[in-house]
């Protein structure tokens, strides 16, 4: 049997072959074109999160490595050793864990509390608290009578003064007398509690608040060292 010429071939049965293969291959480029432009859009690049805060870790040190400072010889003067208290990268929203430092008498009218927040200090540190006469304080501008003066001091685990800045604000709180609230015409609002500034050589009045519920005010500090309880007097009435 002869063969057929391709040459005598009918174009009906040849073009139906290549116009396939070519629509296979568009149909596949579109569908590659297709998941690769689905796939960008749905992958969204996160954005690069910023760095973490850096810390340093607190320093606890052991007691058989620390000097003991003695309290200063007056009554209800105090020494105390403190641990700082890990507070964390983040600030975290009151309320917040301190160590408390309690000195003074025994009664509460006598009491002066610092309430040292975590992260405040980065290694164990020495506390010393010394009441004060007011005969002995600096004095203070005609419109600031002092009613009562402390001393509080730090030192270092050799006994040394570490002269300090706390990282975060100490909280101060004492419970006025009858005779301190007298001097301030018996306005809580008229007492202020005061830090002396050594480079300045002047009394500087402290941000304070009065809790009625509690009988006390409240100041922060940033810096040991001498503090008072002053009182505004009242404009004399006529």
């Amino acid at each position: 049997m002869p063969l057929a010429d391709p040459r005598h071939a009918h174009p009906s049965r040849t073009m139906p072959l290549g116009l396939g293969a070519f629509l296979t291959l568009s149909v596949l480029a579109l569908a590659l074109l297709f998941r690769a432009t689905h796939s960008a859009s749905a992958q969204v690049p996160w954005p690069t999160p910023p760095p973490a805060p850096v810390q340093a870790l607190a320093q606890v040190i052991p007691v058989f490595q620390i000097t003991p400072v003695p309290a200063p010889a007056r009554p209800g003067a105090l020494a105390a050793q403190i641990d700082p208290i890990a507070g964390g990268p983040v600030p975290r929203v009151p309320p917040q864990p301190f160590a408390p430092l309690v000195a003074g008498g025994p009664s509460p009218e006598q009491q002066v509390t610092f309430e040292i927040p975590a992260g405040s200090m980065d290694r164990t540190l020495q506390f010393t608290y010394e009441p004060l006469v007011l005969g002995e304080a600096p004095q203070a501008p005609s419109d600031l009578r002092l009613q009562r003066v402390f001393r509080l001091l730090t030192f270092d685990h050799t006994a040394r003064p570490a002269s300090i800045q706390f990282r975060r604000p100490v909280r101060l709180l004492l419970r006025p007398t009858m005779d301190e609230l007298q001097a301030a015409g018996n306005d809580p609002a008229r007492l202020l509690l005061a830090w002396f500034d050594p480079e300045r050589n002047r009394w500087l009045p402290l941000v304070t608040t009065f809790d009625a519920t509690q009988d006390t005010v409240m100041a922060r500090i940033l810096k040991p060292g001498l503090l008072a309880l002053a009182a505004v007097p009242p404009p004399l009435t006529p």
